[in-house]
């Protein structure tokens, strides 16, 4: 998720039972007014399907959370990204010695990776995203593919039955 879709998630938006959640909206900080607006585009509102990890984190996070956003400061405030890159973001990556912080939106890449790695259709990584067209997904992840050329070839030679 981007991280205006992230902090402007609520907590009905989630359904930890099916294990998803549903964008329909995002935080939006303009010269520090808050306020919440409509995603990217018409294809950023999703559904999102959890792995039963992420459920298991998010049901024990929300446990007697108060408010309608999950995620908050800690005064239970809409995040900023100012402060939380400063009072949380900061803070966990030198604690985890990746100095200087990755740009937190690079979660997102390092999800796509992980995805692409693990076979699972362009499509499908474009639909996750809310990418308008798979020319976004391909054009930004696409040197991520793993060697094509080898696969077509080792599937043409099992059908050929060589």
């Amino acid at each position: 998720m981007r991280w205006g879709e992230l902090a402007g998630l609520r907590v009905d938006r989630l359904d930890l039972l099916r294990r998803r959640l549903h964008v329909t909206r995002t935080l939006v900080d303009v010269r520090g007014q808050l306020s919440f607006g409509e995603p990217k585009g018409a294809q950023s509102r999703r559904h999102i399907s959890l792995p039963p990890t992420l459920v298991t984190a998010l049901a024990a996070h929300l446990e007697g959370q108060r408010g309608e956003l999950v995620f908050t400061s800690e005064e239970g405030d809409a995040l900023r990204r100012s402060n939380f890159y400063r009072r949380v973001w900061q803070p966990a990556c030198e604690e985890a010695g990746l100095t200087p912080p990755p740009r937190f939106h690079y979660l997102r890449h390092s999800h796509v990776a992980m995805l692409i790695a693990a076979g699972v259709p362009m499509k499908a990584i474009q639909h996750r995203l809310g990418h308008r067209s798979i020319v976004m997904t391909m054009y930004v992840y696409g040197h991520l593919l793993p060697d094509i050329d080898e696969k077509l070839l080792e599937g043409l030679e099992r059908q050929l039955g060589g």
